[in-house]
């Protein structure tokens, strides 16, 4: 999946798990966590699909809360 496709991904994502968020996530420098667009809910929520779509198991250990603050982040967990 090139780093594109999983932007577009994790946006899709997040809209599904939260919609009201979309306006948010279209701004430049947020802070997903930090400005309390998602919780941890959310989270876990997110790490759930991401594995149920892509087969992928997330090891616990990368799991930070810094990887969650943005999509380029989040995209690290992909790889």
């Amino acid at each position: 999946m090139s780093i594109k496709h999983s932007k577009k991904f994790l946006e899709n994502l997040i809209l599904k798990i939260n919609p009201s968020i979309k306006k948010e996530l279209n701004k430049g420098n947020i802070d997903l966590i930090d400005d309390g667009i998602i919780d941890s809910f959310d989270i876990l929520q997110i790490i759930s699909e991401i594995e149920k779509i892509t087969g992928k198991k997330i090891n616990p250990k990368n799991i930070k809360r810094e990887s969650f603050a943005n999509l380029k982040s989040m995209i690290k967990l992909l790889k």
